[in-house]
């Protein structure tokens, strides 16, 4: 058995929350090896992982100065305030928490069965992925309506992305015996 637990902080930082972008990651996996009968292995294998990306992990380093925000509005004029274009910028400006959370899990059983020099084997395995990214379009706060209201109104310039995926597989596989120059190796993959 194995684990893992870890934060890594960033130099990017959103303007509005005061804090910088951070990953956190932590996981498990476990292993099991069963030998009931002579010739007979069956390995049995659980991970899972969960992941925590807070923030944008990007910031405003070259900016055009002709660079039109929506095609009319000077793109400077469209940063917030605090935001000076450089490569020494690590700060942006968006609203509410953007990153992904992330949990990705493994179950797989290998069943190995060895007799009179054949291998018999059966792989049966199951992934699973769930993700939930929130996302800010332009990594700052203003937005079109912002702007030609003076920040009376404004719109939600965040987009979110959810996903939920399994996978299931099934495996057997034969190997023979050394038979001189010819060894012999089938097997048969149904994925789900």
């Amino acid at each position: 058995m194995s684990g893992y637990d870890g934060k890594t902080e960033y130099p990017t930082r959103n303007l509005n929350t005061g804090e910088n972008d951070f990953e956190k990651a932590k996981g498990i996996r476990a292993k099991l090896l069963f030998t009931p009968i002579e010739g007979l292995d069956i390995t049995l294998t659980a991970s899972r992982s969960d992941m925590d990306n807070h923030g944008t992990f990007q910031s405003y380093i070259v900016l055009d100065p002709n660079a039109k925000y929506r095609g009319f509005i000077p793109y400077r004029t469209a940063l917030p305030a605090g935001i000076n274009v450089s490569r020494d910028n690590f700060d942006y400006a968006v609203r509410g928490n953007p990153g992904t959370d992330a949990v990705d899990k493994l179950y797989s059983a290998v069943v190995n069965y060895k007799v009179n020099g054949w291998t018999f084997s059966s792989i049966t395995a199951r992934q699973q992925e769930d993700r939930d990214l929130l996302a800010s379009n332009h990594i700052q706060n203003s937005d079109l309506s912002a702007l030609l209201t003076n920040g009376q109104y404004s719109w939600d310039m965040m987009q979110r992305s959810i996903l939920d995926v399994t996978t299931t597989s099934q495996e057997f596989k034969v190997v023979s015996p050394q038979m001189g120059i010819v060894d012999l190796l089938a097997g048969d993959l149904r994925p789900r």
